[in-house]
């Protein structure tokens, strides 16, 4: 194919090639003479650039805002506020019923049941500018007497309503196969209201051969109980009514014992027997403290026992009450002696508080079957023993027994606690619990006449019923 070159770009070319030739003109000069600046590469550049820009100056771009959508702009902003809405309404659906499942793993509710009484000592500090009373002797006609004796009957009455009458129905046989019923009656004393039932002290023998059992409140209202728990050394049982059995007249009137937290009685007291102390329900009497310096050891616990000069049956039951209308006495005519057995007879209450607590939370207390008595600095240097507490008796079969210990061992530890008192080796009983492995320290004397130290491994166990 032949190349054809146009005119004008022939013309171009023989420009260039005559660059330097001589141009004769009217002013006849040489174009070589004519002095011109040189083009830059750059300058060539730019003036390439130029020409584009003025080929196309008719291309011009404007940046133009969009204009705002309000229509679109309400639609995302309800969206936005129906979507918060529904998001608050399922997580409040959503915390409303995790609620008590967080608040059962974060917050357990506590249900243990905390009765006082236990022996407090309190410091009263002498009051400054306490006034001064002057005393004025006068004597008491017959009729002072009686207003002093509807006073009292008038605590005992209110303290009467926290008594129930117990009544125990079993079932027997006679000599011929012949079903009878059995019944038995006593006295309990409420110790503790849960929100949801009342917890009643009673002696186990009530209630021990009854296969169904009721109580009787004040006003006559009666409900049916069952054993929550029992302590076999003491004769002590917990029963626990439902309150939903009850009217609101009823729970409206009754009320749960103050138990009284100070132990000490001195003999000319006056106390009230309330509960069934002759054998009928709510009987009020009152008498005066004879003594209470009489100590019964009993399987792994002490106790002083309080005696009265009111008369009372030995089916007598109830307890005593001070002139505040705390209870200051649960009644146990077993733990009477044998000339005091037609009188009121009580244990301390501040002595059995622990128990009481303990059984009113569903736990029978620990049994390792021991009989004690603290080796006081004087019964330690006249009889050569070591300080701690003496082993006069073991019960047969106990867990002590199993383990080894024996009578006239001297027990000084369990586990790292150090027992030096008849108190502390009470306090580790009523914290241990059944199935619970310790080790018992004793000192026993060997055959050269000194005592040596040696460890048993016992297991705690329940008293049971004989």
């Amino acid at each position: 194919m032949k190349e054809v070159k146009s005119e004008s770009s022939i013309k171009t070319f023989q420009l260039h090639k005559n660059y330097r030739k001589r141009i004769i003109s009217a002013g006849e000069f040489e174009i070589s003479d004519l002095k011109l600046p040189k083009e830059t590469g750059a300058e060539r550049c730019f003036a390439v650039d130029k020409k584009k820009q003025e080929e196309y100056h008719f291309v011009k771009e404007h940046i133009k805002k969009i204009p705002i959508d309000r229509k679109k702009l309400r639609t995302r902003l309800f969206g936005t506020i129906l979507l918060a809405v529904l998001f608050g309404v399922v997580a409040a659906a959503v915390f409303a019923a995790l609620r008590p499942v967080f608040d059962n793993l974060l917050y357990r509710k506590d249900n243990t049941v905390v009765i006082s009484g236990e022996d407090e000592i309190s410091e009263e500090t002498p009051e400054e500018n306490a006034p001064v009373y002057i005393t004025e002797t006068q004597l008491m006609e017959p009729e002072d007497y009686q207003v002093l004796q509807n006073k009292l009957y008038a605590i005992g009455r209110e303290a009467n309503k926290s008594v129930v009458a117990v009544r125990g129905i079993g079932e027997a046989t006679d000599w011929f196969d012949n079903a009878y019923e059995t019944e038995s009656q006593g006295t309990g004393i409420i110790v503790a209201d849960t929100g949801d039932e009342y917890l009643v002290v009673t002696e186990k023998k009530v209630i021990s051969d009854a296969s169904q059992v009721e109580v009787t409140f004040y006003n006559n209202d009666t409900a049916s109980a069952v054993l929550q728990a029992y302590d076999e050394n003491t004769g002590i049982a917990m029963l626990c009514v439902e309150k939903r059995q009850l009217s609101a007249d009823t729970t409206d009137q009754v009320a749960a014992a103050t138990l009284s937290s100070f132990s000490a009685l001195s003999q000319g007291t006056i106390v009230i027997a309330i509960g069934s102390p002759l054998g009928e329900p709510f009987s009020i009497l009152t008498g005066n403290v004879t003594s209470s310096s009489y100590e019964v050891s009993t399987v792994d616990a002490n106790y002083k026992v309080i005696s009265t000069d009111i008369n009372a049956s030995d089916a007598g039951s109830g307890a005593l009450i001070n002139l505040k209308g705390e209870v200051v006495g649960l009644m146990l005519q077993s733990y009477s002696t044998r000339e005091a057995q037609s009188t009121v007879t009580a244990i301390s209450i501040s002595q059995i508080s622990k128990l009481l607590e303990k059984m009113s939370n569903g736990e029978s207390p620990a049994y390792l079957g021991l009989e004690i008595c603290t080796v006081t600095a004087e019964i330690a240097k006249s009889n050569e023993l070591p300080k701690g507490i003496y082993i006069k008796q073991v019960s047969p079969d106990s867990p002590a027994m199993q383990a080894g210990i024996q009578v006239g061992d001297v027990l000084t530890k369990i586990d790292s606690k150090e027992i030096l008192t008849a108190e502390q080796y009470e306090d580790c009983i009523m914290n241990a619990k059944d199935g619970q492995q310790s080790t018992v320290t004793v000192k026993r004397m060997g055959a050269d006449g000194k005592y040596q130290d040696l460890r048993f491994k016992v297991v705690f166990g329940t008293l049971q019923e004989n």
